[in-house]
């Protein structure tokens, strides 16, 4: 069974010491493509150049909300503007957005750079203008929106952009609902489903048409607070079938199908 990992960090340092092995092991899970995304502007290059490096890994570039929240808004301005550099230099490298969005969560508006408002004005604005970018390329966004789900929904639908894949969303499934049927959102499901009543709820309301899975490793994995593979994935592949009653072959090919069609270019070639 081929599988596809739509978000995952693998960029992260807590793979530094043993990344060969952990794309060895996901290779041998049946995985066949991981968006590796970037969270600030220092990642961008080293996302890049691992893509390079590993054949597997499809490189994603973005901001990440939690950074563009602890920075003034002229360092949020300069870390999206590194984003646009590197895509109208280095695009043919670059298979998607990501990981952009909005962050409400109370811990990152109490700690970020000035009032709540203005931080969230500064997350709009730079959500805003790399999914501006996204639709120019022609390339599918992977959208974080922790406590903001219909304020983020709701911002990229006026935006009327395609390809958009909402991820490990915690927002109310009436609101995902709504963009799978007025603008075909997708929604990708994480390991850490198994141990989540709101996103078996999710899987359930949603389309298995509109379904994809990740496994945002390191994080969001079966077992809390123990770091998460892209092997992993095939929790997330479980649970879906679980939920919809369906057998993992089945669901797995139908996935895939899904991930082809979001992600053409990274299964070019």
């Amino acid at each position: 069974m081929k599988l596809f990992d739509s978000h995952a960090h693998i960029v992260s340092e807590e793979f530094d010491s043993d990344r060969v092995g952990v794309l060895e092991e996901c290779e041998r899970a049946g995985v066949v493509g991981i968006l590796n995304v970037s969270t600030s502007a220092e990642d961008l290059p080293r996302v890049v150049n691992l893509g390079d490096r590993f054949p597997i890994l499809k490189p994603a570039i973005g901001i990440h909300p939690e950074r563009i929240a602890c920075v003034s808004d002229i360092q949020a301005v300069e870390e999206v503007e590194a984003v646009e550099k590197l895509l109208r230099a280095q695009s043919d490298r670059v298979f998607g957005i990501s990981e952009v969005g909005l962050d409400f969560s109370p811990h990152v508006l109490r700690n970020g750079h000035g009032e709540p408002e203005c931080i969230k004005a500064r997350q709009r604005s730079a959500l805003e203008r790399q999914a501006v970018l996204a639709k120019e390329f022609g390339l599918p966004m992977s959208v974080h929106s922790r406590s903001a789900g219909k304020h983020t929904l709701k911002l990229l639908q006026n935006l009327e952009l395609s390809n958009v894949v909402m991820h490990a969303f915690d927002g109310r499934p009436i609101y995902a609902l709504k963009a799978v049927e007025e603008s075909s959102f997708m929604f990708s499901v994480p390991p850490s489903a198994s141990r989540s009543e709101h996103m078996r709820k999710l899987v359930e309301r949603l389309p298995l048409e509109n379904l994809l899975l990740e496994t945002d490793a390191p994080a969001l994995g079966p077992v809390q607070r123990t770091r998460n593979v892209p092997s992993n994935i095939v929790h997330s592949l479980t649970c879906v079938a679980e939920v919809k009653s369906l057998s993992e072959e089945e669901v797995g090919r139908r996935l895939l199908m899904n991930s082809e069609a979001v992600f053409t270019k990274a299964f070019k070639g």
